[in-house]
């Protein structure tokens, strides 16, 4: 009864023709009629049915007709159009005979449940797109942490598709095994209600690695925690965005600091950070003695005003242009730059971009100056210039003016130029500029011009097209002078016809080894009358035999060569047979058009006798001159060889060497005699004994020093030979008693100094010491050897002034006194080597200037001196410290570098001397060189830089060659 009864519920029950047997009164409030409204109506049950449903409700209802028991949940349509659900179950009724009779059912408002089942559903569906449908990796784990589900998103992250089913799989399984305790101590904070969020890290199977953010979240049943989700983010995207950023920042960074561009950052006005080429520009060490400061300081202080409201307009307007001003370094130069401003609106900060333009200024100034000199050279050039376009002058200089007679301040482009040019060239002159035009340039054409004035000029123009301006530059050369000429050349053609019939000369014209023509000093030169005795015959008839090929070969390729053959010496055969010596000049010259040979000839027989007279003299004087030069020599290198000897075993050594060489002998030793055995004899005197010769060289310690030649050679019966003996022996003698002195003082410091170095006040007393020496040995050689010389050379002088005295001898005595006079100038030298002259007086400059005059008069290689930096000013044993050392430099190029070029730089760098050797020679091998007394050249550099507390370097050069740098305290 109260299911009957109840509001949700209809109970029906039908026949088995569908007919309505009964029908609760709910069914009115549902459809609006009554219950006996209601047996009026068939299908009254269908009638209700919302349409979609129908075909549902039919098969419900066919299969409670055929006696099954159905179910059917469905929609209506009640009578305030609203759409409910319910569910109608139906029940078959049988007879007495078993057979179906009726119907019987209800209909349940399940649209409560319904809406509720339709609104769970959608909840599920919406939590099941976040699981399944999430690009984020979900996983659900259990209380024990396993997992339970994970998304469709993890299969393509991980690589795999995860399977609960296989077995328990926790987080520690997923990810790199570093992070096990932290993923445990997370899933704890979990359970306890928190929502922890951390990183981890995992790896691909090829071997990638994948980073993730995790954020757990407890799942809640009943206010308790049942499960927990674990939301998997990959950030290695992210990861790999952000390393990229940190690296673009760190490259820009970078790029600021390493940027060649000064860049400074500046906040209000405040100096906050400023790179190396910014610190370089404007003189700073450090960042720290800008940082912090005013920009305005920067600024010249007739800019800071502008660069202020410049840079407020620049901020406000977000506008910018390149701006210039001058900046202030730190050292108070100013320079000149170019500046651009970047704002960042996010730190409130300018970087100010400064390029420095001081030489690109001074460049400019230089090119406006450059091109003012050249307008005034082409304004004040003698040549004519003109610039011709559109069939106008648009420039002409005062010379063109000049040559066409206008003056310079007229106005000359109203005419065109063809109106100057003579009417018989203007149309070849429109041809060479059409030919300009397009070749960009045209070789001088010969042209006539008609001047103001009516006179007519010869001119040789060359044209140049400029194709920025579209105009033809012309250059004008006056040539009528030079056309005057080709017509007195003519005339003077007749003149030559003359003097080649009439020279007295003989002078021969053949072609293909014929005679052409001959004047009248050539018959009478052949002995015969006529020329047409010659004419067409071979000239090498009238050649000797011996001459004939050396003729063949001179005019081989002469007849076309424009080259003067050289003076030779031949024979010809005269026409009565007589064998004449003749001198022959040839050459080539057009003759009625094409190229025939010309021979001049000049009878030397007479001169041949004579020249053989004077060859036998000449062949004593050149004996003569090359001893002398020899002797010269060899004294030069001896006395320039000494000044790498140190010893007195080594200056014997160098004398038996030189004595040996110049004389051609090998019996030469030098003994020590007691001196009363051979005190008769003067010092450096030659006497002749029976075995050979001998000399006494010098004296010491109470012995003589004696040279003993142990041959009679021929060459000391000859006067200069004996000269140069006695001249070395006496430079020897002058030498040996101070070097034997300085060599023992050397043995004692060498044993005192075994093992170490000797220190620099040692050095300077031995140098010092040497000087001295060298002093007096050029006092004694300048008194001595060279006062003797010049006695010699006088009484020489004297001699010659005897007019008895004629011819040949005269000439030998001439060649004497000149070699005596070379002798005396080689001693000169000498004495000016070892003691410079006007040292202290004249400076280092001077004199190292005068050095390296008189150095390249005796060298092949061109010394390039500079000394414009060097300001200071030297004490005496500086002066010839540094003097010494630059003999020593040239010496070893002259010996070993075989260099074209030596440059050597003298300057003042703070408070020390700097001097600069380089050359451009064969260089020397540096690892291998021995500072020692081996090498005397290099270690008395070395050791005398050091006495003046200096320091040397040697390196190779730029060329290969040898580079040494020395530096020397200027106090």
């Amino acid at each position: 009864m109260n299911l009957m009864n109840s509001e949700d519920a209809i109970t029906w029950s039908i026949d088995m023709n569908n007919n309505l047997l009964y029908i609760s009164d709910e069914y009115k409030r549902w459809l609006g009629y009554s219950y006996e409204d209601s047996f009026k109506r068939s299908n009254v049950l269908q009638e209700m049915v919302y349409a979609e449903d129908v075909h549902k409700f039919n098969d419900h209802m066919s299969r409670l007709l055929s006696g099954q028991t159905s179910s059917l949940e469905y929609r209506i349509l009640i009578q305030s159009n609203e759409i409910r659900w319910v569910q109608n179950v139906g029940i078959p009724v049988q007879g007495m005979n078993n057979d179906i009779i009726s119907v019987t059912g209800v209909i349940l408002d399940i649209t409560k449940r319904k809406v509720g089942e339709e609104s769970l559903y959608r909840s599920e569906q919406r939590y099941k797109s976040l699981f399944i449908y999430n690009s984020d990796v979900v996983y659900e784990l259990d209380l024990n942490g396993c997992v339970v589900e994970v998304n469709p998103a993890a299969a393509p992250i991980l690589e795999e598709q995860i399977s609960v089913a296989e077995g328990d799989i926790t987080l520690k399984d997923m990810f790199e095994s570093k992070h096990d305790e932290l993923i445990s101590d997370c899933f704890e904070k979990t359970l306890e209600g928190q929502s922890p969020q951390y990183s981890l890290t995992s790896r691909h199977k090829n071997g990638e690695v994948a980073h993730w953010a995790m954020k757990n979240i407890p799942i809640y049943v009943n206010r308790r925690v049942v499960g927990v989700y674990v939301n998997a983010k990959d950030v290695t995207v992210n990861r790999r965005i952000q390393k990229k950023f940190s690296e673009s920042e760190d490259r820009f960074r970078r790029m600021k600091e390493m940027s060649p561009q000064p860049i400074i950052s500046h906040r209000m006005g405040e100096i906050i950070a400023i790179n190396p080429a910014g610190l370089n520009l404007l003189g700073a060490t450090h960042s720290k003695e800008l940082i912090g400061e005013s920009i305005d300081n920067l600024f010249h202080a007739n800019s800071r005003r502008e660069n202020r409201i410049y840079e407020r307009y620049f901020i406000d307007n977000e506008w910018n242009r390149y701006e210039q001003y001058k900046l202030r370094r730190l050292d108070g130069r100013y320079i000149e730059v170019k500046t651009t401003r970047v704002y960042d609106n996010i730190t409130e900060t300018t970087l100010l971009l400064i390029e420095d333009i001081t030489e690109r200024l001074r460049v400019e100034r230089e090119l406006l100056e450059s091109e003012e000199r050249y307008r005034r050279l082409v304004e004040l050039s003698p040549v004519a210039i003109a610039v011709y376009r559109d069939e106008k002058i648009t420039y002409i200089n005062p010379a063109g003016a000049k040559m066409l007679g206008v003056e310079v301040n007229r106005n000359v482009s109203e005419k065109n130029i063809m109106d100057w040019i003579h009417e018989d060239y203007r149309e070849y002159a429109r041809e060479r500029m059409e030919y300009t035009i397009l070749n960009g340039y045209c070789l001088p054409t010969e042209y006539q011009l008609v001047r103001s004035d009516g006179n007519v000029i010869f001119v040789s123009v060359l044209s140049i097209y400029d194709t920025q301006s579209s105009s033809l530059h012309l250059m004008f050369e006056d040539i009528t002078e030079k056309k005057q000429v080709e017509s007195a050349l003519i005339e003077s053609e007749e003149l030559n016809r003359q003097i080649f019939r009439l020279s007295p000369e003989a002078i021969v014209l053949h072609k293909d080894f014929k005679f052409i023509s001959l004047n009248l000093a050539a018959l009478k030169l052949f002995g015969v009358s006529n020329a047409n005795e010659l004419t067409g015959q071979s000239i090498f008839d009238w050649v000797h035999p011996e001459y004939i090929e050396l003729v063949m070969k001179r005019w081989g390729g002469e007849y076309e060569s424009d080259k003067d053959s050289a003076h030779i010496e031949q024979r010809i055969i005269q026409r009565d047979g007589k064998i004449i010596d003749v001198e022959v000049i040839a050459s080539s010259i057009l003759y009625r058009g094409e190229f025939v040979g010309i021979s001049i000839f000049r009878d030397i027989s007479d001169r041949k006798r004579v020249e053989k007279d004077r060859q036998r003299t000449e062949q004593i004087i050149r004996e003569s001159e090359e001893r002398y030069f020899h002797l010269q020599t060899s004294l030069d290198q001896f006395s320039h060889d000494l000044f790498a000897v140190m010893k007195v075993s080594q200056l014997e050594q160098r004398l038996l060497q030189e004595v040996q060489e110049i004389l051609g002998v090998t019996n030469v030793r030098l003994v020590k005699v007691n001196h009363h055995e051979y005190n008769e004899h003067n010092l450096c005197e030659i006497i002749e004994s029976e075995l050979g010769y001998s000399l006494k060289v010098g004296v010491i310690a109470g012995r003589d020093y004696l040279l003993y030649i142990d041959e009679k050679p021929e060459s000391l019966k000859i006067t200069s030979i004996r000269v140069w003996l006695e001249t070395i022996a006496r430079y020897v003698s002058v030498l040996l008693d101070n070097f034997l002195s300085i060599e023992n003082i050397t043995n004692e410091l060498k044993q005192t100094t075994s093992e170490q170095i000797a220190p620099t006040w040692l050095l300077r007393f031995m140098f010092n010491l040497s000087e001295n020496e060298r002093k007096h040995l050029a006092q004694d050689l300048h008194d001595s050897a060279l006062q003797e010389q010049i006695i010699w050379y006088r009484k020489l002088d004297l001699l010659l002034l005897d007019k008895r005295i004629t011819g040949e001898f005269q000439q030998q005595l001439k060649q004497i006194s000149e070699g005596l006079l070379d002798v005396i100038y080689q001693i000169r030298i000498t004495c000016n080597e070892l003691r410079p002259p006007m040292l202290s007086r004249n400076g280092i400059t001077s004199s190292l200037e005068g050095l390296f005059d008189f150095t390249q008069l005796r060298s092949n290689y061109s010394i390039n001196f500079n000394a414009t930096h060097f300001m200071h000013t030297l004490s005496e044993s500086q002066l010839i410290g540094v003097y010494r050392i630059v003999q020593e430099l040239l010496a070893n190029a002259s010996k070993h570098s075989s260099a074209t070029e030596v440059r050597i730089l003298l300057s003042s760098v703070g408070d020390h001397i700097a001097l600069k050797y380089e050359d451009n020679g064969v260089g020397m091998d540096l690892t291998k060189v021995n500072f020692s007394y081996s090498r005397m050249g290099i270690y008395g550099m070395r050791e005398r830089v050091r006495s003046m507390d200096g320091t040397i370097e040697f390196r190779p050069s730029e060329h290969n060659g040898l580079a040494i740098s020395i530096s020397i305290p200027a106090s």
